[in-house]
C-alpha cells in the first residue's frame, strides 16, 4: 500500500514535470518560428489593412457618404435598428395571424358542437 502511493506520487511529480517542460519547449519553438518568420507576419497584416481600406473606400463610393470609424459604426447600428424593426413586426404579423386563425378555428369547433348538440337533441 505504501508502496503503490509513493509509485502514484512520483508518477504525477514526472507527468508535471514532463508536461512543463513541453510547454517550455513549444513555446521557445513558437518564438523562434515568429521571429524567422516576422516578414511574412508583417506582410499579412500590411495586405489585411489594404483590404480593409479597399472596402472602405468602396463602401464610401458606392454609398456616396465619407465613412470615418464613427460614421461607419453610427451607419452600422442604424441599419441594425432598421433590421430588428422588420423582424418585429413580421414576428408581431405572424403572431396576430395566428392569433386570428385560431379563433376562427376555435369558433367553427364552437358551431359544430352547437350543431352536434341540436342534431343528438332532435334524436
Amino acid at each position: 500500500k505504501l508502496f503503490m502511493a509513493k509509485l502514484n506520487v512520483s508518477r504525477y511529480l514526472r507527468t508535471k514535470i514532463e508536461n512543463e517542460a513541453a510547454a517550455k519547449i513549444q513555446a521557445i519553438y513558437r518564438g523562434h518560428f515568429t521571429r524567422c518568420n516576422i516578414e511574412g507576419i508583417v506582410d499579412n497584416v500590411l495586405i489585411s489593412k489594404q483590404i480593409r481600406a479597399n472596402v472602405k473606400s468602396y463602401l464610401a463610393n458606392r454609398f456616396n457618404m465619407v465613412l470615418s470609424l464613427n460614421g461607419f459604426k453610427i451607419e452600422r447600428m442604424k441599419i441594425r435598428n432598421q433590421s430588428a424593426a422588420v423582424i418585429q413586426s413580421r414576428f408581431i404579423g405572424f403572431l396576430s395571424r395566428r392569433a386570428v386563425r385560431r379563433r376562427w378555428l376555435d369558433n367553427i369547433l364552437r358551431k359544430r358542437t352547437a350543431a352536434a348538440v341540436v342534431i343528438q337533441a332532435i334524436l
